[in-house]
């Protein structure tokens, strides 16, 4: 959701500029290849992962904002390249590797960040079902 809120111009009390301050999201990011109930618990696993070994962040994120982006790239491949590529941008992120299934790739939580947002805004949404536009 976004907030509305009004300032005050310097020097001109009377007139009001709206602003739109969007919060940021934590990005969870999971497999399409699983099914809906194996995303969702790996997204979970990852979550809470990312808040255990990011606390400050995830305090900060919990009081300001706590909004999710849950999205979904095609498979173990594509969520390694996103890994490289947060590496390469210094974005905090965490990954889950599910032991039930050899310790596979399965979901990595972002930073809530604009350079998480950046890198996770092509990314579709967990659930989609409908075609892209």
């Amino acid at each position: 959701m976004e907030e509305e809120l009004e300032l005050e111009e310097l020097g001109e009390p009377e007139e009001v500029v709206s602003v739109r301050v969007v919060k940021p999201n934590l990005f969870l990011v999971c497999r399409r290849d699983m099914s809906l109930g194996q995303q969702l618990v790996q997204s979970s696993h990852v979550a809470i992962d990312f808040i255990l070994q990011y606390p400050e962040i995830a305090k900060e994120w919990r009081t300001t904002s706590n909004h999710i982006a849950a999205l979904s790239v095609k498979d173990e491949a594509a969520l390694q390249k996103l890994v490289t590529k947060a590496i390469e941008q210094n974005i905090k992120h965490v990954i889950f590797k599910e032991p039930d299934a050899n310790y596979s790739l399965t979901a990595i939580a972002f930073e809530p960040s604009e350079a998480a947002k950046k890198l996770c805004k092509k990314i579709m949404p967990t659930f989609w079902e409908g075609k892209l536009p």
